[in-house]
């Protein structure tokens, strides 16, 4: 029964110290090789949470843009103003000519004495004035791609019209961009907008409750006081 045993347990060694004398290699000492990845290792293949870049948008001409408007002006302005002008003019004719025909010229006498003005004016000005305004603009908008530089920049142009009842509001913007400033949510900046032009105007019965008459404009415009 030993001897058995002994043959048993010799014959398992056998087994395992085969491969070392045979050059082949065990299934139980095989290990598992790391599978080649193609260019390498990179945040891509290994990565569990990695998300891929969105693709490059080409701009076309007629594309729709957004445009987010956000506008803040401020301004604040003091003035005083003094003018006073004082003067004292006295002017004297002593002699004059009178014309016989076309050629001759002769000094004329004046028989009530010679003509004069004397006068004196006095002027003062006094101005004071305060400014302060707030302006601020804040909407969204779509504009249409109207043009594409050979260098990359893109012309936009935007219309808005509402119309509420008897009242029309309009707005037009104008504006060029990088194409690198539009983002991939396909929205850009009014900050980033070069020469930004926006018009906004209303006509209707809100226009005309706080409009300026025309004669009020042209005496404004005037200002004869």
């Amino acid at each position: 029964m030993l001897n058995k045993s002994i043959i048993t347990l010799v014959c398992f060694w056998a087994m395992l110290l085969s491969p070392f004398t045979s050059g082949q290699e065990s299934s139980l000492f095989k290990k598992s090789k790391p599978r080649a990845t193609p260019g390498g290792l990179t945040l891509e293949n290994t990565s569990w949470t990695y998300v891929p870049n969105q693709p490059v948008r080409v701009l076309k001409p007629h594309d729709i843009v957004s445009i987010r408007v956000d506008e803040i002006a401020r301004g604040l302005a003091e003035a005083s103003t003094t003018s006073r002008k004082n003067g004292v003019y006295d002017a004297l004719l002593r002699s004059w000519v009178v014309l016989n025909g076309l050629t001759d010229a002769q000094v004329t006498p004046q028989s009530t004495g010679d003509p004069r003005i004397q006068g004196q004016t006095n002027q003062l000005f006094r101005a004071d004035s305060d400014l302060e305004t707030r302006e601020s603009l804040a909407f969204n908008i779509a504009a249409e791609v109207v043009d594409i530089r050979p260098n990359g920049v893109v012309l936009l142009e935007a219309k808005k019209s509402i119309i509420m009842n008897d009242n029309v509001f309009e707005t037009t913007l104008t504006g060029f961009c990088r194409s690198d400033d539009i983002g991939p949510d396909n929205v850009v900046l009014s900050r980033d907008l070069l020469d930004l032009k926006i018009d906004k105007q209303d006509r209707g019965q809100v226009r005309n409750g706080y409009r300026q008459g025309w004669f009020s404009r042209w005496l404004s415009e005037l200002t004869p006081f």
